[in-house]
């Protein structure tokens, strides 16, 4: 059992660097995690590449009322 097991993480900027390398840890330590970003491309592409134990929402981090709705 992974020391995140029964957790949820939502990370920003999940479609590229150091957010993606986040994601894909948590996975790992058996999170599940919802991607937050503005690139609609990558983030489909993390999700695909990390697993189903992955989703996301495209919203700008900047955008109060965006960043409610994706949580």
């Amino acid at each position: 059992m992974g020391r995140l097991q029964d957790k949820t993480a939502l990370i920003t900027g999940g479609e590229s660097g150091i957010g993606l390398a986040t994601a894909r840890r948590f996975v790992v330590e058996g999170a599940q995690v919802h991607l937050v970003g503005l690139d609609e491309g990558r983030l489909k592409d993390a999700v695909q590449d990390i697993g189903p134990a992955t989703s996301y929402t495209v919203a700008d981090v900047t955008d109060e009322a965006a960043v409610q709705a994706a949580v």
